[in-house]
């Protein structure tokens, strides 16, 4: 039996010495969505706009801007070439991302907001008097729990997102665009709705295309943008901590603090920092990120961990050392006793990782 697993994992120790591998088991996803459209005057495209996303270390980067739409009256390709790029300038680590998809497809509007062109607007007119800019008061945030309950499209809404992020609607807020208050507000008289979420519920801005459904048919259709605000207990450092200092009770306070949800997910509650090392200097007032601390190694550098190797439809396991410290997530360095080359897997528990080939594999081009 032996030998012919032995092949096996010398193909799999030979590909893992010279790759990073950035398809961890475990790895946070970035999934390019096939088509998006442009919602109202928006302009700027973000990643959270063109993918799903999954994960802490994923949603780090849920805002990072993506395009810029310079005409949108036409339909833009955006490839998976630019969004790797642009990760790749915000500093994404590939050993806990996942990116995948091929492009996307950018529409634009059906509201009638993308500007007319040229030929259409209206000249000035020499010596006329320039009247005064309006300035409108940007949208404010709703509770969620005033709405919920109405019968009406907007708290259908509400209500959908509000299971989408799994919270209390007591804990939601959510600010949508004023071009949308008529169709949201409309009596519906019995029409079915149908809401298709065109992001994560997770993102920073929500798109859903709302569609109403009348004998059968489609009588109305309109994508619906909504930014929500999730109520969150978290730690907030009551006095200044150095680095490398145990954090102990008195060195922190709870606080109440509305953020969005890629904010959420990047911070730390008040029993998950006590008795953990400060990773940096914390000065008073902050609020405590899941970078802000250390987490327990499961891996300490030196150690014999066992490594698990996933390739095909095969798993094989080994003993090798351990050539820097590792938490939960972590994709650090490991070598085979006897052997020279290192290779990268991601610590999984205490003294175990896994490295994954199949991604790797999946995306080799075939050969004839």
């Amino acid at each position: 039996m032996l030998k012919h697993i032995q092949p096996i994992m010398n193909v799999a120790l030979a590909v893992a010495g010279t790759l990073v591998i950035s398809g961890a088991a475990d790895a946070d996803s970035i999934v390019l969505k096939n088509a998006i459209r442009l919602v109202g005057d928006v302009r700027t495209i973000t990643l959270a706009d063109v993918a799903e996303i999954e994960g802490p270390e994923a949603a780090r980067f849920a805002t990072l801007k993506i395009a810029q739409v310079t005409d949108p009256a036409a339909v833009t390709e955006i490839c998976i070439k630019d969004v790797r790029s642009a990760l790749e300038q915000a500093g994404v680590n590939w050993g806990a991302v996942n990116l995948s998809g091929r492009k996307v497809i950018v529409r634009p509007s059906r509201d009638g907001s993308a500007a007319a062109p040229m030929a259409m607007a209206g000249a000035s007119l020499a010596g006329a008097k320039t009247p005064a800019p309006t300035v409108t008061a940007p949208p404010q945030p709703a509770s969620a729990d005033t709405l919920v309950g109405q019968e009406h499209l907007r708290g259908q809404i509400v209500a959908r997102i509000a299971a989408g992020l799994r919270v209390d609607p007591r804990n939601l807020r959510l600010t949508f665009d004023d071009a949308d208050a008529a169709f949201l507000d409309g009596n519906l008289n019995g029409t079915h709705v149908e809401l298709d979420p065109q992001s994560s519920f997770n993102s920073d801005r929500i798109a859903l295309t709302v569609r109403l459904w009348n004998d059968d048919r489609v009588q109305s259709q309109r994508t619906v943008s909504v930014q929500p605000l999730v109520l969150m207990k978290a730690a907030t450092v009551a006095k200044d901590i150095d680095k490398d200092q145990i954090i102990a009770e008195d060195d922190l306070t709870t606080t109440e603090q509305w953020l969005a949800p890629s904010q959420v997910s990047m911070t730390v509650s008040f029993t998950q920092a006590v008795g953990r090392a400060a990773a940096k200097k914390l000065n008073a007032g902050e609020i405590l990120r899941d970078k802000s601390i250390r987490h327990e190694a499961l891996i300490k550098k030196g150690e014999q961990a066992t490594v698990r190797c996933l390739v095909g439809g095969v798993a094989i396991s080994m003993q090798a050392e351990a050539r820097a410290d590792g938490s939960e997530g972590d994709t650090i360095e490991f070598r085979k006793q006897g052997e020279r080359e290192t290779f990268r897997a991601t610590v999984t528990g205490r003294a175990e990782a896994v490295l994954d080939l199949r991604q790797k594999d999946a995306t080799r081009p075939a050969t004839t």
